[in-house]
């Protein structure tokens, strides 16, 4: 994939893969509480609740891919 190719960050482009520098990023930020309420979130594979609470956390904004 070339960088042109791209494309933004966005739920709908990683629907069931939380990134990986995302993840960093959250598990930098994120109280105990909240990175035990993330593991649960994953465990259950409700992968759209993990996006709301990454977003809340690190203020990574999601945009749809066009």
């Amino acid at each position: 994939m070339k960088l042109n190719q791209l494309k933004p960050l966005s739920e709908d482009s990683y629907p069931d893969n939380l990134g990986i520098m995302e993840m960093f990023k959250f598990y930098q930020l994120a109280s105990s509480e909240q990175k035990k309420q993330m593991k649960s979130l994953i465990n259950k594979k409700d992968f759209k609740r993990c996006w709301d609470l990454l977003t809340k956390v690190t203020g990574i904004k999601l945009e749809p891919v066009t």
